[in-house]
C-alpha cells in the first residue's frame, strides 16, 4: 500500500511540476501575498519554521507533510489583529484517517474599507478589501520517518467590484530525526555501538 501511495505521489508531483503562467500587461508581479503572512504565531516568530513543538495544523499553511507530526484530531482558531483595522484569521481542522491525516483550513485577511481618491484629492468612493483562501490537505508516511503531503487551495480576492480567483497547490516532505538539545542527558550507547 505504501509503495502504491509513493507511485501515486510521484505521478502527482510530475503532473504538478508543469507550470502554466498568465501575464496581464501592466499587472503586478504576484498575487495572494497574504498567504505569506499567515496567522500562525509560533511559526511566524520562528521565521516560518514549523517544528515539533508547534501545532501540526499550521503545516497546512507551510508544509502539508507536517500534518503527520501528531496524527490526531485537531482544531485550530487563530485571530491576528494587525494595525489599521486589518485582521488575519484562520480556522483549521485535522482528522486522522487510517494511516494518514486529512485537514481543511479557511484563511481570511480583511483590510477593512478602502477609499478611492480622485485627482482633486477628494474621496470618490469606498469599497471593502479582503482576501480569502480555502485549503484541503493530505499527508502520509511513506517511510518510518519520512512523511509527504499535498495541499490544494482556492484563493479569492475582492476589491469592491473587482474580484479575482485562483487555485494553487503545495507539496511537501518532512523527515523527522532526533537531535540532542542543551540540557538533555545523552543517551547511553547501545551494545551494537560498543
Amino acid at each position: 500500500m505504501k509503495r502504491m501511495t509513493l507511485i501515486v505521489l510521484i505521478v502527482v508531483l510530475s503532473a504538478t511540476s508543469m507550470t502554466l503562467t498568465a501575464q496581464d500587461e501592466g499587472g503586478g508581479q504576484s498575487g495572494a501575498d497574504f498567504l505569506l503572512s499567515v496567522p500562525a504565531t509560533r511559526a511566524d516568530a520562528m521565521g516560518g519554521v514549523v517544528d515539533g513543538q508547534g501545532n501540526p495544523l499550521e503545516g497546512i499553511l507551510f508544509n502539508p507533510a507536517v500534518l503527520m507530526l501528531n496524527p490526531e484530531f485537531r482544531f485550530l482558531v487563530s485571530l491576528a489583529p494587525l494595525p489599521n483595522d486589518v485582521t488575519n484569521s484562520q480556522l483549521s481542522i485535522g482528522v486522522p484517517i487510517a494511516d494518514s491525516m486529512v485537514a481543511a483550513s479557511v484563511q481570511l485577511l480583511s483590510a477593512g474599507d478602502f477609499t478611492y481618491i480622485n485627482n482633486a484629492g477628494q474621496a470618490s468612493g469606498t469599497v471593502k478589501l479582503f482576501d480569502a483562501a480555502v485549503s484541503v490537505g493530505y499527508a502520509q508516511y511513506v517511510l518510518d520517518s519520512l512523511a509527504v503531503g499535498a495541499t490544494a487551495k482556492g484563493v479569492y480576492r475582492s476589491l469592491g467590484a473587482d474580484t479575482a480567483f485562483a487555485v494553487g497547490a503545495d507539496l511537501g516532505a518532512a523527515w523527522w530525526f532526533e537531535t540532542p538539545h542543551i540540557g538533555q542527558a545523552p543517551k547511553p550507547p547501545t551494545p551494537a555501538e560498543l
